[in-house]
Order: structure tokens, then C-alpha cells, then sequence
């Protein structure tokens, strides 16, 4: 295991999230927070590439709109079953604002 796998794994009680997806960084934390808060009051889908845009811009642009919606459907949304410290609501309404793939494992949940 890296060090900075050790120290997300560490830090995320600190961070709220609980327990982590495997390879998952403290980016990936700070997205899934930022959208969590983004999804809190929407009824709703959302425009995904505004909400990706609007993360960009409050991280100084660490990776491409484009990026970070990938990297929210082919990491975040996979492993949503595992993120569960968020509540199941807050997962769900993530899921359902930015149109994620539900697994089999979140869905038993």
C-alpha cells in the first residue's frame, strides 16, 4: 500500500467519508463531497458538465471538466456501494443527479 493511499485511508474519518473504494484519493474524496453537496437540495437531474466545470474551478482546475466526469463514472459510480459513510440518500441523489450507473451491490442496500 502507497503513502498516499495510506494517509486518504487514514484521513477520511476526518474528511467524513468513512470507508473508501480501493485506489481511491483524496481528490476523488473531494469530489464526492462537492457533489454531495451540489445533489443536497436538487429534485432533479443536473447538467453534469456545469457541476464538473464548477468543481474545476474551485480546485484550481486539477484536471478537465471532462476528467472529472470520468472519473465520477468509472470510479465514483461503481463503487457508490462502498462509499458508506455518505447516507444512502446522499449517495442516491448523486446518482440520480448526474445520471450514474447503479451497481448491483448499491441497489441490495
Amino acid at each position: 500500500m502507497n503513502a498516499v493511499w495510506w494517509q486518504v485511508r487514514n484521513l477520511a474519518p476526518w474528511l467524513g467519508v468513512g470507508n473508501l473504494a480501493p485506489h481511491t484519493t483524496a481528490d476523488d474524496v473531494r469530489l464526492m463531497t462537492f457533489l454531495v453537496e451540489k445533489t443536497k437540495e436538487a429534485n432533479e437531474p443536473l447538467v453534469a458538465t456545469k457541476v464538473f466545470m464548477e468543481f474545476g474551478k474551485k480546485e484550481n482546475a486539477r484536471c478537465s471538466d471532462g476528467a472529472y466526469y470520468r472519473k465520477f463514472h468509472k470510479k465514483l459510480a461503481p463503487n457508490m456501494d462502498q462509499l458508506d459513510n455518505y447516507s444512502i440518500e446522499s449517495r442516491l441523489r448523486v446518482m440520480l443527479g448526474l445520471a450514474g450507473k447503479v451497481s448491483d451491490d448499491f441497489l441490495t442496500q
